[in-house]
């Protein structure tokens, strides 16, 4: 990490509950966790701008532990910029929240965009009128991992159920977009 004030900082060891990525699967993960203020200079490309020279923000940097990266998986490193004080490990703790909600977030938008989550080829489009229980319970698979291939079984209860889960987390990440992270953005 390129910030000389990471080493001053106290690191805290603490497991917190990984989503599954596209890279990822969903497990516990140790991680170290170090926060602090820094402060940033203005880039040569904002030479021109009407900017302070410097910007003071809070960092929050985790790392996982080897012990719980799975098989050939790259452990988490994140570096999280925030305008909230991260005073507390609490605080940290509610950033690193906030940035895991950020992969339903982009699930959600991801899915609003593409309502049908149809794939590329006409054996994997979802075939029910959009207006019928079918297509809804066909979208929730999918979001479940279903192929949603018609040679495959159909959706079953599990694959139900997990959707629902993961269609769950997406609403609530929306919400915490919209409410909540608002507030996270600088704007010189």
């Amino acid at each position: 990490m390129a910030f000389q004030e990471l080493a001053t900082w106290a690191t805290f060891s603490h497991t917190i509950d990984l989503p599954a990525t596209d890279k990822r699967t969903a497990h516990q993960a140790k991680v170290a966790i170090s926060f602090g203020q820094v402060t940033l200079k203005k880039g040569e490309s904002a030479n021109k701008l009407h900017t302070p020279a410097t910007h003071q923000t809070w960092v929050v940097y985790a790392k996982e532990l080897p012990e719980t990266v799975v098989g050939n998986e790259e452990p988490i490193e994140w570096i999280l910029y925030t305008s909230h004080p991260v005073l507390t490990l609490a605080d940290a703790l509610q950033i690193i929240g906030w940035y895991k909600e950020r992969w339903n977030i982009e699930q959600l938008f991801r899915t609003l965009l593409n309502p049908t989550v149809e794939g590329k080829t006409e054996k994997s489009k979802n075939p029910y009128n959009k207006d019928s229980l079918a297509f809804a319970v066909w979208v929730v698979a999918r979001l479940a991992g279903w192929s949603g291939c018609q040679k495959q079984r159909p959706p079953g209860p599990i694959d139900c159920l997990n959707g629902m889960k993961i269609l769950n987390q997406q609403y609530k990440g929306y919400q915490l977009a919209k409410d909540k992270l608002t507030k996270d953005v600088y704007i010189p």
